[in-house]
């Protein structure tokens, strides 16, 4: 009985690393009031979202799992980089999109019951846990992917810049905040070299 919830709880521990669905990054926003910043994404890229399928999960940070929000982190760092170089242009967010791919695992669960099966003292219960099991384990080992995608549109020229990184086992709020930050630096990479 103690084994029985003991691999209980680390079949329910183990299943429940996964993604941090929010973010905060360590950053002082800058009062850049010469730089106009209009927000001109659409309402639903502003909201946290996830949706599953049979190959995965997607989870979307919004505005209220990034902090600062994401607005303000385009606008210090564009005033970081370039701080007068667009101060007499229409600066505009189109995009800022954070995703967060976690791949679905799966347990053959015909094959569990035949070795289990084989087992002295195996049950359907037991089964069943060592399925849970066997399914955090590999979520553990799989691999995650988490990208961030940025657009501007300056006057009327769009700029996109991107950040990407894999995770294996839990993707941390680190791991978050790097991509960002990744994608924020290639967006001034993008700004300054644009004609």
């Amino acid at each position: 009985m103690k084994s029985t919830l003991l691999s209980l709880s680390l079949a329910l521990a183990l299943t429940a690393c996964g993604t941090t669905s929010s973010t905060k990054l360590d950053v002082t926003v800058v009062d850049a009031s010469r730089l106009q910043l209009l927000d001109e994404r659409p309402p639903e890229q502003r909201l946290a979202s996830q949706s599953a399928s049979s190959i995965g999960t997607i989870t979307r940070l919004g505005d209220d799992s990034v902090s600062p929000p994401p607005a303000a982190l385009v606008r210090t760092w564009l005033y970081r980089g370039m701080p007068d170089a667009l101060a007499d242009k229409r600066v505009a967010l189109t995009r800022f999109a954070v995703e967060i791919y976690d791949p679905a695992v799966t347990v053959d669960h015909q094959r569990l019951g035949t070795a289990a099966a084989g087992l002295p003292g195996s049950n359907a219960a037991s089964t069943g846990l060592a399925g849970g099991l066997i399914t955090g384990i590999e979520s553990i080992r799989s691999t995650k992917t988490v990208g961030a995608k940025i657009e501007l549109r300056i006057d009327d020229q769009l700029v996109a810049a991107r950040g990407g990184g894999s995770f294996q086992g839990r993707v941390t709020e680190t791991d978050i905040n790097a991509v960002i930050i990744d994608a924020l630096d290639d967006l001034v990479r993008k700004v300054r070299s644009a004609p």
